[in-house]
């Protein structure tokens, strides 16, 4: 496996466990009514992090990061393999 795919697979692993731990620490634990419906059934534990886009946007760089080493990877493969296009 080349060190392109290996850096590629570390970043999408990264950006899902930061992505999920801000949005675990951005989970409030009161409770939700629907549009301020009483009678309707709560909701528990939503997360905020949609709110703070400085926050899941760091994810998203690192998946865009991601992406560029595996493209990177594969144009390596590909002119190693002596092809003239795909």
């Amino acid at each position: 496996m080349r060190w392109q795919y290996k850096v590629s697979l570390f970043l999408l692993v990264l950006s899902q466990v930061v992505f999920f731990g801000l949005a675990a620490y951005y989970t409030d634990d009161q409770m939700y009514y629907p549009d301020g419906n009483l009678d309707a059934t709560p909701t528990r534990g939503y997360s905020w992090i949609w709110y703070h886009p400085e926050h899941w946007l760091i994810s998203l760089v690192l998946v865009v990061a991601a992406v560029a080493f595996f493209v990177y990877g594969v144009g390596v493969d590909i002119r190693e393999s002596g092809r003239k296009g795909l």
